[in-house]
């Protein structure tokens, strides 16, 4: 699943957000366990994906985030927080 929040302002960097999923071939599934959240400039969730269940998806989606200069805001939270397991800024490569 590839969920913009309607409302929210997508910011200029959201290309890179989708870039990674293609050229990553992340594997989404609307009913993946995993979600992944996406901040704009505002520090407001603009958009979310969930990961095919697995750990090996769920880490693969992490380090092509991470790859790509996003920093995960969640890293060091004891569980997810308000549903998101990660929730990625991008700070730039």
């Amino acid at each position: 699943m590839d969920k913009y929040i309607d409302g929210v302002e997508v910011p200029n960097f959201d290309a890179k957000v989708s870039e990674t999923i293609e050229s990553n071939e992340l594997a989404l599934e609307r009913n993946g366990r995993m979600l992944i959240g996406f901040i704009n400039n505002e520090y407001v969730v603009y958009r979310q994906i969930r990961v095919m269940d697995g750990l090996p998806n769920f880490l693969k989606a992490i380090a092509a985030f991470t790859s790509q200069g996003f920093v995960d805001e969640l890293e060091k939270a004891s569980g997810p927080v308000q549903g998101f397991d990660v929730l990625f800024k991008y700070v730039g490569k």
